[in-house]
């Protein structure tokens, strides 16, 4: 069975960007009339995030070009957004080192400017690569760092993600009544705040818990993940996971379909992590 996936915090997009392909080319318009101040750097992160979903690439030059400019004006807020999303392209890229590096000079930069919100993301983060390379006690260690600082300040976003994160090490670690209990209690919170990402890799991870035990609970659960996360980098993941499951079954010919069209969606990303993952299932 597919590991179980951590969430992290990503950049937010605002409500008014609607299509991608729209999205990034106002954006880039935007940028060519923009001087080279702190505006400039948030559309180049908003740019960044925009291709983070299919082009791994531009989404980290995007986030490079506005660290530097960030650095070169002395802004801070900036420079801290920028090496969270440089982090996450090295993390989609499965390069959890140069992550790692890009995420705990972020927590500096956060931390300079009183962004407790900002903290509490790059804690969960890191958290993910240490779970991501099984050291299960370090990354509870940062999840429960990160859940005191969200629940100071009541950031439902924040708690729910951390949860999410707590509920993967238990599923992991094969304890499956405490993180069933965990994804449970991150459903309602990311409903609230209409954060489908979020609500996506709950239903991924009650998924894959159900995986050996219930394929019909874990089909339910993971076609409800497809509907969440189809404009996200997870959604890769999810047809992967559909496939494992449907292979498992002995469905093998609908699950080579849903394994061409996660291979084919983490091809086009540069999303070289998922890609490993998904030709030992198509192997196996």
């Amino acid at each position: 069975m597919k590991r179980a996936i951590v969430c992290l915090v990503l950049l937010i997009i605002p409500r008014w960007i609607m299509a991608q392909d729209a999205a990034i080319d106002s954006l880039s318009n935007l940028l060519v009339r923009s001087a080279n101040d702190s505006n400039k750097v948030e559309l180049l992160l908003q740019l960044g995030n925009q291709y983070r979903s299919t082009d791994l690439e531009k989404s980290y030059d995007q986030g490079e070009a506005a660290h530097q400019l960030s650095m070169k004006l002395g802004y801070d807020k900036g420079t801290a957004q920028a090496l969270k999303l440089t982090g996450l392209v090295h993390y989609f890229k499965g390069d959890f080192a140069n992550a790692l590096i890009d995420w705990q000079q972020a927590e500096v930069s956060f931390r300079a400017v009183n962004d407790t919100i900002g903290v509490a993301n790059i804690l969960s983060n890191m958290g993910a690569i240490y779970f991501n390379q099984s050291e299960y006690s370090k990354a509870i260690e940062l999840y429960l760092k990160s859940l005191s600082l969200a629940e100071k300040i009541k950031d439902t976003m924040r708690i729910g993600t951390v949860l999410q994160n707590i509920g993967s090490v238990h599923l992991e670690k094969g304890d499956h009544e405490l993180a069933l209990e965990a994804f449970q209690k991150v459903l309602p919170l990311f409903s609230a705040i209409g954060y489908d990402e979020g609500t996506g890799l709950a239903y991924l991870n009650i998924g894959q818990l159900y995986g050996s035990t219930d394929s019909g609970k874990a089909i339910d659960n993971l076609k409800k993940a497809e509907a969440y996360v189809k404009e996200t980098p997870y959604y890769c993941t999810v047809l992967c996971t559909i496939g494992h499951v449907m292979s498992a079954n002995g469905e093998f010919e609908q699950a080579m379909v849903y394994l061409d069209s996660a291979y084919n969606v983490a091809d086009v990303a540069g999303d070289q992590f998922e890609l490993t993952r998904i030709v030992n299932e198509i192997a196996r």
